[in-house]
Order: C-alpha cells, then structure tokens, then sequence
C-alpha cells in the first residue's frame, strides 16, 4: 500500500494531467465588440491616468474624426494624481 503524501501527490499529478489535456472548444469569452475609430474604449474610462494616456496616444491630424464622447456618462476623475504635463 502507498503512503498518504504519495497517493495524493499521485492523483494530484494526474489531475492535472487531465486537465492540461482537455480541449474545451465551446468556452466563448465574451469580449466587448471593438470600439469605433472615434469612440474612447472602455480601458481608457477606468482612471484619468488611462484616460489621458488613451488622448495623449492619438496622433494628431487635422482630418480625423472628431473623438465621439456621447456614451461617456461621467469622466474619469482623480482628487489627488497630478495635473498631466501639456
């Protein structure tokens, strides 16, 4: 007979055998549909630090669309970061 630490370390190792092998095609994450050129992506909303990175990443142009804001309900805001350098 094995000894309890070996028998469990045994189905332990099987386990996880098990599991590396399974292939679960049907597992669907769901995943927010891309936003459009000129719509702020959820990411960009969680803090103003995300969000003035997000506006500071777009290049500039003079013929681009204008960025849509109209699904921003309440910007980011922070109390005590600091001012972002222009």
């Amino acid at each position: 007979m094995m000894p309890r630490p070996l028998r469990f370390t045994a189905v332990l190792v099987a386990g996880i055998a098990l599991t590396a092998c399974w292939d679960d095609d049907d597992d669907h994450v769901a995943v927010d549909p891309p936003a459009a050129a000129n719509e702020v992506p959820d990411s960009a909303l969680t803090s103003s630090a995300a969000f003035t990175a997000y506006v500071g990443s777009l290049p500039a142009s003079e013929t681009a669309q204008p960025l849509d804001i109209s699904k921003i309900t309440t910007a980011p805001s922070s109390e005590t970061a600091l001012p972002a350098p222009i």
